[in-house]
């Protein structure tokens, strides 16, 4: 059994500014840009951070992942990257800054990164969580993830191990389909995909 450095939010609750209003969220496809916009939130979420590096390889050259960013006020508030392995996406990071939180940004961009992710072949997803954070599983539930079984102390995070749950989704028939590479998508598509989830987080603020 692998040993995990579990990667989730220090705080699985919103701070004070979720109780206020939230400017039109844009949803989009990371770019250089964010990078280091990016490590913040990052070093602001998890108690192991991934460093600039290993997020400029993952954003700018690996080929199998694929990254979009949640922008609110022109602020970088959140982030979501999954990894392709045939034909499963891996979902590796998702996180919201501290203080956009509460506002179903994670949900909204979990929603576009598995719609656009379909668009390339990709028909199950996987993710990791420990099995303590009730809040987070609630969230994946609701996406329609359920448990595929749990790592006993595996996970390492605030000075101890804990069990770590293995959550999936599967969507369609199943069967493998003909995956198409990221960087080959229709840049149009792309957005287009994205959109539909930005009008429809938009549309439950007002």
């Amino acid at each position: 059994m692998r040993a995990l450095q579990l990667r989730e939010p220090q705080a699985d609750r919103a701070g004070a500014a979720g109780e206020q209003q939230m400017a039109e969220l844009v949803i989009r496809q990371a770019e250089e840009r964010d990078i280091a916009a990016i490590e913040t939130l990052e070093q602001q979420c998890f108690a192991v951070p991934w460093t600039y590096e290993s997020l400029y390889h993952d954003v700018m050259h690996n080929k199998l992942a694929f990254y979009i960013v949640a922008e609110a006020d022109g602020v970088l508030c959140g982030y979501v990257g999954i990894w392709k392995i045939v034909d499963e996406g891996h979902i590796t990071n998702v996180a919201v800054s501290p203080d956009y939180r509460r506002r179903h940004i994670a949900r909204a961009m979990l929603e576009a990164l598995i719609a656009r992710c379909g668009q390339n072949g990709i028909t199950s997803y996987t993710l990791e969580v420990r099995v303590g954070n009730e809040p987070a599983i609630k969230l994946y539930e609701g996406l329609g993830f359920a448990d595929a079984g749990v790592w006993h102390d595996s996970g390492w995070k605030f000075d101890g191990w804990h069990d770590v749950a293995w959550l999936e989704k599967h969507i369609g028939s199943g069967k493998p389909q003909p995956v198409t590479p990221f960087p080959a998508l229709d840049e149009k598509n792309i957005q287009e995909c994205l959109q539909k989830y930005m009008d429809k987080l938009n549309q439950v603020e007002e």
